[in-house]
């Protein structure tokens, strides 16, 4: 993962740049290199050379301001994460136009430290499950899949299933070691046969026992999961506001 930040304030970029490193060792997340920028059309001409995963993004800025700097990037691509610092916190309805990430306030400082904690950590579910995982088929064949596009895994004798959201891959393997396996990509274990990825659930209807996929399909609750499923999906919930 590469990481730009965009400030006209030196000090602000070197604040930024240690707070994020750490956060990033906190959540786990591995991260090449950190990029300072004191400079809108420096970031943008390093960009074309090479891309970011993530760009923490002053908006008031003399050369260039964060937004038409937005644009730009946004016209190479979408799969940037765009996050907007500024002391102008009235700009952030202007801000939703380049689909960013996030938006944190600068100011109150005592505040700002806070933010990029909660910023971080919902970051790294993000990135997470962008993540691409290598499956394991017949004949020493391999899929590579991303862990987002896991609907939920089914458990049937000695093979699982991973249902995506245009197909199915089957492989051999037992659900008990794709729970562990899968526990830090916000999969939950909701039945003795289903592994559900949170992140692809739309609701869960607690009356019937089941919960709704984004695919519309339906996977049952085991009696004896309910409790866990609810603390643990409302823990996520809370988690991405």
């Amino acid at each position: 993962m590469r990481i730009a930040i965009c400030d006209d304030d030196r000090i602000i970029l070197n604040i930024l740049k240690g707070m994020i490193l750490q956060e990033l060792q906190i959540n786990g997340l591995f991260c090449e290199e950190v990029d300072v920028f004191d400079s809108g059309y420096k970031l943008l001409n390093e960009y074309k050379q090479k891309s970011y995963d993530v760009i923490f993004l002053d908006i008031k800025m003399p050369d260039i301001n964060g937004f038409e700097i937005a644009e730009a990037l946004r016209e190479i691509s979408f799969k940037t994460f765009i996050i907007f610092v500024t002391t102008e916190s009235d700009l952030v309805f202007s801000s939703f136009d380049f689909q960013p990430f996030h938006f944190i306030r600068k100011y109150p400082s005592e505040h700002l430290e806070v933010q990029l904690k909660n910023v971080i950590k919902k970051l790294s579910r993000h990135i997470k499950q962008n993540e691409s995982i290598v499956l394991e088929l017949a004949y020493s064949e391999k899929k590579k899949i991303c862990v987002g596009d896991v609907l939920y895994i089914s458990s049937e004798k000695n093979y699982l299933v991973y249902h995506l959201l245009k197909s199915e891959v089957r492989v051999r393997g037992k659900l008990t070691e794709a729970a562990d396996k899968y526990s830090t990509y916000d999969f939950i274990r909701v039945h003795n046969c289903f592994l559900v990825n949170m992140k692809n659930i739309s609701f869960i209807d607690y009356p019937n026992d089941e919960i709704r996929l984004k695919d519309n399909s339906a996977v049952y609750i085991g009696r004896s999961y309910k409790k866990i499923i609810n603390e643990q999906y409302t823990l996520y919930l809370r988690s991405l506001r």
